[in-house]
């Protein structure tokens, strides 16, 4: 237990980093709300999506031909 308070204290950034990494995607990894979403659902994903900075995602749930998502989608319109 010692050695893992030793890295917390000598490495904060790097572990901040990681636990930030998996945060994002643990969020990233949620569903896009549908029709039948509730309106909590809907608000959740929004706000958590605005923490974990997917704001593309955010608009593209709400307006879906709002945001391109790669190369070959600019170019296939």
């Amino acid at each position: 237990m010692n050695w893992l308070l030793t890295s917390f204290a000598a490495h904060g950034t790097l572990w901040a980093l990681g636990a930030f990494y998996m945060f994002s995607n643990a969020i990233a990894a949620l569903p896009s709300p549908g029709s039948g979403s509730s309106t909590f659902y809907r608000w959740s994903f929004d706000f958590l999506h605005l923490i974990a900075g997917n704001i593309a995602k955010i608009v593209a749930t709400r307006y879906p031909g709002a945001v391109v998502t790669s190369a070959a989608d600019a170019t296939a319109k």
